[in-house]
């Protein structure tokens, strides 16, 4: 008796993860598109630290020996 019992817990719980994440689908935000920062700002600040980091190839590059605005969010 105890397999069945484990086995309906896993079914009901595998039913009530699908069904909820059913009920969430939504869209990606992109943050980041390989060009711009204009998404982006400094931890703790209003704007884009734009002394301590450039976009090179698609990608953000933090500049060396820059070591405050480091932290982006």
């Amino acid at each position: 008796m105890k397999p069945y019992f484990a086995y309906l817990i896993i079914l009901i719980s595998a039913f009530t993860t699908s069904t909820l994440h059913g009920q969430q689908a939504s869209e990606w935000i992109s943050l980041f598109d390989g060009k711009t920062t204009d998404s982006l700002r400094g931890y703790k600040m209003s704007g884009f630290p734009n002394e301590a980091w450039t976009v090179e190839d698609g990608a953000p590059v933090a500049q060396r020996g820059v070591i405050e605005g480091l932290k982006v969010i």
